[in-house]
């Protein structure tokens, strides 16, 4: 199968939008408001963070809101919010320092985190089989028992990471095993 034919390919990914578990990108941004424009996203590998900070970006943005992605703002920073996204590849000096200044100069500060700790967790991301088997339904309308059957034994082989889980049904889709295989 041709790449672009496949419904598993990382364009269609990462075109997908987020599941809420509970509650809606509405009540995260409020939380976000309550808590003085400060926060994170926590969850595992492969759980939705990136696509969750998305989701959050193009609603403040809607609403008038500056956005930075990985840096500070360049005008009325008190006004804009700097999104940090894998804050576990930043050192802690350097988020320390991010922290400090956002601070200093009124920004607001939302960061994605496979752990809690330095920001308080506004949402924690732990997709469900139920969220999963809906995001594969969306990539691949036809999917039947056998599949879907094919589709859990990948997640729980990476460990409930559904991004990894969906590289693997695009390997398999492909025609070969890929590096998702092994997992």
């Amino acid at each position: 199968m041709r790449a672009e034919e496949n419904p598993f390919r990382a364009s269609r990914i990462e075109a997908l939008t987020f599941r809420f578990a509970a509650g809606g990108l509405d009540d995260l941004i409020d939380r976000f408001l309550r808590a003085g424009r400060r926060g994170a996203i926590v969850g595992p590998p492969g759980s939705g963070k990136t696509t969750l900070l998305r989701a959050v970006d193009r609603r403040l943005r809607a609403r008038g809101v500056e956005t930075r992605w990985n840096a500070l703002p360049e005008a009325e920073p008190a006004r804009a919010v700097v999104l940090l996204d894998g804050r576990e590849r930043a050192p802690d000096l350097a988020l320390t320092l991010l922290r400090v200044r956002t601070r200093i100069l009124g920004c607001g500060l939302l960061a994605t985190r496979h752990a809690e700790g330095g920001l308080p967790t506004l949402y924690r991301c732990a997709p469900s089989e139920r969220i999963a088997l809906d995001l594969l339904g969306e990539l691949e309308p036809s999917a039947d028992d056998g599949v879907r059957g094919r589709f859990l034994e990948r997640l729980h082989r990476c460990h409930g990471n559904v991004r990894a889980a969906l590289h693997a049904m695009y390997w398999e889709r492909a025609g070969s095993p890929g590096r998702w295989a092994s997992r």
